[in-house]
């Protein structure tokens, strides 16, 4: 059986096997206790993405994997997360949900092959550039 969906998955494409995992949508509450005071470390086909790290009242750094530091601050609208940084004035949405293979997010209900996947959570600080950024 196991070999049957390794091949229907390669046939269909993976978005079809993606969409076949269940998942239930985190609410911005259940976010705020899995995250604050937390290092969240997001990972996208299967490669390193970028990590943030979350404050109490919402604040966050976030530091793409090949970028620098940005302060930021999400909120909830309606069941999305939402994040805005300090030098980007675009808020980014995003919906986290938890299935069989732990928690991911999707950014404005795209596929989930984009999925950014949460690899791991820590208390690690996370090393800035800016001393005013450094966590």
């Amino acid at each position: 059986m196991r070999s049957f969906a390794v091949i229907f998955c390669f046939i269909a494409g993976v978005q079809v096997c993606f969409a076949q995992t269940p998942e239930t949508l985190v609410t911005p509450e259940k976010f705020r206790s899995i995250s604050e005071g937390k290092t969240l470390y997001f990972y996208q086909f299967g490669e390193f993405y970028g990590v943030e790290k979350y404050f109490e009242n919402g604040q966050s750094i976030w530091k793409p994997a090949n970028g620098t530091c940005e302060s930021g601050q999400w909120h909830a609208e309606g069941n999305q997360i939402c994040f805005e940084y300090q030098d980007n004035p675009i808020k980014s949405c995003w919906n986290i949900y938890q299935s069989d293979q732990g928690y991911h997010a999707r950014i404005n209900n795209n596929p989930a092959y984009y999925d950014l996947h949460l690899g791991k959570v820590n208390d690690d600080d996370i090393i800035c550039p800016a001393p005013e950024l450094s966590s």
